[in-house]
């Protein structure tokens, strides 16, 4: 059986529980309206020095329409402030 909001199977397999296996300092989640979201976990402000990218901006909060655009909001965040 799988949650139809989480898409997460009990035993811990599919596209959202590999987010959270993939990306630990961050709590994804699928809203009702079926849009995936993801928020860096507590502990992780803004760094006060960020490198130039103007293409990615640092974010609390990202989103995607799947897991894929989401798996790549995430990623995008990681090279634009690591831990």
């Amino acid at each position: 059986m799988t949650d139809q909001f989480t898409r997460t199977a009990p035993d811990g397999f599919g596209p959202l529980a590999a987010l959270r296996r993939d990306f630990p300092g961050w709590h994804p989640w699928r809203s009702s309206a079926g849009r995936w979201w993801a928020s860096r976990v507590s502990g992780r402000d803004k760094p006060s020095e960020l490198p130039l990218d103007e293409s990615v901006a640092w974010a609390m909060t990202v989103d995607g329409d799947d897991a894929a655009q989401l798996r790549k909001a995430i990623e995008a965040q990681e090279a634009c402030a690591p831990p």
